[in-house]
């Protein structure tokens, strides 16, 4: 019986070498031909490692290190509220964002998109959210003073 052969292109896996099948490789839509240039089993292989760290930690801020801040939960609790906004609606995916110090990487709370993707947007910076504040005040959008008051004598309760 003769050997059955396909004529699906293949290509080379940068990784390990192997010549596989397209259909064998990760989606790549900015590639040439649509795929990546890591095999599927050696992209598993690569953010398998990539989430561990030098201390054989993960990164995974579900698996929450010694560094992060007691009283946040390793995942969010029912009812969750997020920490910035108060929704009781993550977001998009309906899964709530795990916001983390980006220096330090130690896991701060629970947030839902909107205000993940803010925070980032902002650069974490208090300095860039004072900006928007200003900025906002100049456009008819101002705190009042008792919310002002209100918004940084509690900074002191939190902290």
């Amino acid at each position: 019986m003769a050997e059955e052969t396909s004529d699906e292109p293949t290509k080379l896996c940068t990784k390990c070498g192997v010549t596989k099948a397209h259909s064998q490789f990760t989606h790549n839509k900015n590639k040439k031909f649509g795929v990546g240039s890591l095999c599927k089993q050696c992209a598993r292989n690569y953010e398998k490692q990539r989430c561990i760290d030098g201390y054989g930690r993960t990164r995974d801020l579900r698996n929450r290190g010694a560094d992060a801040p007691r009283g946040v939960p390793i995942l969010p609790p029912k009812g969750q509220r997020c920490d910035l906004c108060g929704t009781s609606v993550p977001g998009a995916n309906r899964d709530w964002c795990k916001d983390h110090d980006h220096d330090s990487g130690a896991l701060r709370g629970w947030l839902c998109r909107g205000c993940n993707n803010g925070l980032g947007h902002l650069k974490d910076s208090p300095r860039v959210l004072a900006g928007a504040l200003r900025y906002l005040h100049f456009h008819g959008k101002a705190l009042t003073t008792d919310e002002l008051v209100s918004l940084f004598s509690n900074l002191h309760d939190s902290a």
